[in-house]
């Protein structure tokens, strides 16, 4: 497969890593650098309800342009400590997504996760 995707840490109290300049660092593509997503991720949280955990998702409009309703797909794929994962798709935004807006996706999912896969991407209009 010819995707980019991006991991998310989910697991209580991780810290993120700060990016390193050096490339030879990473044999991944630079996405952080390169907003290769209309909508990139900046927040995640979890909390439990019941039997089920909610994922919520904050993520902002990099795309340079406005995105108009329903133009885009978000892609989750959550893996929880016992590397069962779950996959979902999102289609969204729900209105008209200005250049820079902020926009929030929730989810349930059956288990904490451990962390989180994501991609998002444009649809064609139709």
């Amino acid at each position: 497969m010819n995707k980019l995707t991006l991991g998310i840490g989910a697991r209580k109290g991780e810290e993120w890593a700060k990016p390193e300049a050096d490339r030879a660092l990473a044999p991944y593509p630079v996405e952080t650098t390169a907003h290769p997503y209309p909508l990139y991720p900046f927040k995640l949280t979890q909390t439990q309800s019941g039997k089920e955990y909610r994922l919520t998702l904050g993520v902002q409009n990099t795309s340079g342009f406005v995105i108009p309703k329903g133009n885009a797909e978000l892609e989750l794929v959550s893996v929880d400590s016992k590397g069962n994962s779950y996959y979902q798709t999102l289609k969204g935004p729900d209105s008209l997504t200005s250049k820079a807006a902020l926009l929030s996706f929730s989810v349930s999912i059956p288990a904490e996760a451990e962390y989180v896969i994501f991609r998002s991407r444009t649809l064609r209009a139709e």
